[in-house]
């Protein structure tokens, strides 16, 4: 008897699916993936913002005495620029650009790490204000105290 090609139970649609249609539905899927991908990376860089990921259990948007307000509720985690920031709670005054920080804040910029209990940060200004057991680790030095600030650098 003869040799099969093919394994036991296989047809000729078989041979076909997997060697013809599968590679070309693969060519497809991963085409749709990087023109979607290229559409969002040419749509950041033609409006030239900066581009937010945030993450909470619970988002709310008000408009409190006119001003646009988002509230992060749960596990906030806010990556913006080179700054990532995690906390219970976040606050967002959107048109100030100025995040609150409450519970459990911690900030990382680079190898640099700071922890408090509440930030605020202004980052039209660069102006920064970190409350309740600041700690400041960077290269190898750790600065603690119980009110910090920043200026010019957010």
């Amino acid at each position: 008897m003869a040799a099969r090609n093919s394994s036991p139970g296989t047809t000729h649609l078989d041979r076909l699916f997997r060697f013809a249609l599968l590679p070309v539905l693969g060519v497809m899927v991963l085409a749709g993936v990087l023109g979607s991908l290229h559409q969002a990376l040419a749509a950041a860089a033609a409006d030239g913002k900066p581009r937010t990921r945030t993450q909470a259990e619970r988002f709310v948007d008000r408009v409190v005495d006119g001003e646009h307000i988002s509230y992060l509720f749960g596990h906030v985690f806010i990556d913006r620029d080179s700054l990532t920031a995690a906390s219970d709670t976040a606050l967002y005054y959107r048109d100030r650009d100025i995040y609150e920080f409450l519970g459990h804040v911690k900030m990382t910029r680079g190898a640099g790490v700071l922890t408090c209990d509440r930030a605020w940060i202004n980052r039209d200004t660069g102006r920064s204000d970190f409350f309740g057991g600041v700690r400041l680790a960077e290269a190898g030095v750790i600065g603690t105290g119980r009110k910090g600030e920043s200026r010019g650098t957010c």
